[in-house]
Protein backbone atom coordinates (compact mmCIF):
# COMPACT_ATOMS: atom_id res chain seq x y z
CA UNK A 1 0.00 0.00 0.00
CA UNK A 2 1.37 3.36 -0.71
CA UNK A 3 1.04 6.76 1.62
CA UNK A 4 1.55 9.77 0.10
CA UNK A 5 4.62 11.71 1.49
CA UNK A 6 2.48 14.21 2.56
CA UNK A 7 0.67 12.32 5.67
CA UNK A 8 4.58 10.72 6.81
CA UNK A 9 5.48 13.92 6.96
CA UNK A 10 3.11 14.18 10.01
CA UNK A 11 3.26 12.83 13.63
CA UNK A 12 0.47 11.72 14.96
CA UNK A 13 1.06 13.19 18.37
CA UNK A 14 2.27 16.14 16.74
CA UNK A 15 -1.19 16.74 14.82
CA UNK A 16 -3.20 15.40 17.74
CA UNK A 17 -1.75 18.35 19.56
CA UNK A 18 -2.12 21.11 17.46
CA UNK A 19 -5.51 20.35 16.82
CA UNK A 20 -6.30 20.27 20.52
CA UNK A 21 -4.34 23.70 20.49
CA UNK A 22 -6.97 25.36 18.11
CA UNK A 23 -9.94 24.19 19.52
CA UNK A 24 -11.54 26.97 21.86
CA UNK A 25 -11.17 26.67 25.73
CA UNK A 26 -15.32 25.81 26.67
CA UNK A 27 -15.72 26.81 30.14
CA UNK A 28 -19.36 25.48 30.48
CA UNK A 29 -17.82 22.44 30.75
CA UNK A 30 -16.25 23.20 34.30
CA UNK A 31 -18.95 20.93 36.33
CA UNK A 32 -17.50 21.60 39.67
CA UNK A 33 -18.19 25.08 39.66
CA UNK A 34 -21.81 25.59 40.90
CA UNK A 35 -22.30 23.67 44.35
CA UNK A 36 -26.11 24.45 45.72
CA UNK A 37 -25.51 26.96 48.67
CA UNK A 38 -26.37 25.98 51.90
CA UNK A 39 -29.57 27.26 53.94
CA UNK A 40 -29.09 29.60 56.79
CA UNK A 41 -31.88 29.35 59.21
CA UNK A 42 -32.82 29.29 62.73
CA UNK A 43 -36.30 28.93 64.44
CA UNK A 44 -37.84 31.50 67.32
CA UNK A 45 -40.89 30.90 69.24
CA UNK A 46 -43.10 30.01 66.56
CA UNK A 47 -41.22 31.29 63.17
CA UNK A 48 -38.52 29.71 61.25
CA UNK A 49 -36.20 32.95 59.84
CA UNK A 50 -34.17 31.79 56.43
CA UNK A 51 -30.85 34.31 57.34
CA UNK A 52 -29.04 36.04 53.77
CA UNK A 53 -32.53 35.23 52.00
CA UNK A 54 -31.28 37.89 49.25
CA UNK A 55 -27.87 36.02 48.77
CA UNK A 56 -29.59 32.95 48.49
CA UNK A 57 -31.60 34.21 45.74
CA UNK A 58 -29.00 35.60 43.69
CA UNK A 59 -26.57 32.47 44.58
CA UNK A 60 -28.56 31.34 41.88
CA UNK A 61 -29.71 33.86 39.85
CA UNK A 62 -33.56 33.61 40.54
CA UNK A 63 -36.09 36.37 42.41
CA UNK A 64 -36.91 36.53 46.07
CA UNK A 65 -40.40 36.33 45.42
CA UNK A 66 -40.58 32.98 43.30
CA UNK A 67 -37.69 31.53 45.64
CA UNK A 68 -40.49 32.43 48.67
CA UNK A 69 -43.66 31.31 46.74
CA UNK A 70 -41.86 27.98 46.11
CA UNK A 71 -41.07 27.59 50.00
CA UNK A 72 -44.70 28.70 50.89
CA UNK A 73 -45.84 26.02 48.64
CA UNK A 74 -43.45 23.80 49.67
CA UNK A 75 -43.58 23.85 53.20
CA UNK A 76 -47.38 24.60 53.30
CA UNK A 77 -46.78 28.09 55.70
CA UNK A 78 -47.41 31.83 54.64
CA UNK A 79 -43.87 33.60 54.65
CA UNK A 80 -42.68 36.96 54.06
CA UNK A 81 -39.66 38.81 53.38
CA UNK A 82 -38.10 41.57 56.22
CA UNK A 83 -35.10 43.06 55.31
CA UNK A 84 -32.14 40.59 54.57
CA UNK A 85 -34.23 37.20 55.65
CA UNK A 86 -36.95 35.90 54.93
CA UNK A 87 -40.08 34.68 57.97
CA UNK A 88 -41.84 31.34 58.05
CA UNK A 89 -44.66 30.50 60.04
CA UNK A 90 -44.07 27.43 61.97
CA UNK A 91 -41.19 25.58 63.13
CA UNK A 92 -38.97 24.46 60.01
CA UNK A 93 -35.94 22.64 60.45
CA UNK A 94 -32.97 23.62 58.78
CA UNK A 95 -32.43 19.83 57.04
CA UNK A 96 -36.09 20.39 55.99
CA UNK A 97 -35.34 23.80 54.55
CA UNK A 98 -32.26 22.75 52.46
CA UNK A 99 -34.14 19.87 51.58
CA UNK A 100 -37.13 21.83 49.60
CA UNK A 101 -34.08 24.43 48.61
CA UNK A 102 -32.24 21.71 46.57
CA UNK A 103 -35.69 20.25 45.16
CA UNK A 104 -36.23 24.17 43.94
CA UNK A 105 -32.79 24.28 42.45
CA UNK A 106 -33.40 21.05 40.67
CA UNK A 107 -36.86 22.35 39.35
CA UNK A 108 -36.07 25.61 38.67
CA UNK A 109 -32.60 26.10 38.01
CA UNK A 110 -30.75 23.48 37.05
CA UNK A 111 -31.13 22.07 33.16
CA UNK A 112 -32.94 19.46 32.89
CA UNK A 113 -31.01 18.72 29.28
CA UNK A 114 -27.32 18.98 30.13
CA UNK A 115 -27.18 20.25 34.30
CA UNK A 116 -25.31 23.57 33.98
CA UNK A 117 -26.76 26.13 36.53
CA UNK A 118 -26.32 28.91 33.59
CA UNK A 119 -30.60 29.52 33.17
CA UNK A 120 -32.92 32.16 33.09
CA UNK A 121 -36.91 31.82 33.76
CA UNK A 122 -38.80 33.21 31.18
CA UNK A 123 -42.70 33.69 30.47
CA UNK A 124 -43.88 32.90 26.93
CA UNK A 125 -47.83 33.10 26.57
CA UNK A 126 -48.40 32.42 29.88
CA UNK A 127 -46.44 29.66 30.27
CA UNK A 128 -42.94 29.55 32.21
CA UNK A 129 -40.48 28.27 30.06
CA UNK A 130 -36.53 27.50 31.32
CA UNK A 131 -34.25 29.01 28.76
CA UNK A 132 -30.33 27.13 29.28
CA UNK A 133 -27.60 29.77 28.30
CA UNK A 134 -24.90 27.01 28.04
CA UNK A 135 -26.67 24.34 25.48
CA UNK A 136 -29.71 26.43 24.37
CA UNK A 137 -32.16 24.06 25.77
CA UNK A 138 -35.63 25.29 26.53
CA UNK A 139 -38.27 23.54 28.90
CA UNK A 140 -41.47 24.63 30.17
CA UNK A 141 -41.57 24.24 34.04
CA UNK A 142 -44.40 24.04 36.55
CA UNK A 143 -45.88 27.30 37.58
CA UNK A 144 -45.84 28.37 40.86
CA UNK A 145 -49.47 29.67 41.94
Amino acid sequence: MLVSSYWQSYDYEEALKRARNKLPQLVADDDSRFEIPKVNSEIEGNRTFINGFKALAAAINRKEQHLLKFFSNELGTSANVEGNRAILQGKHTRAVIQKAFNRYVELYVLCATCGKPDTKLELHDRIMMMQCEACGASAAVKSLK
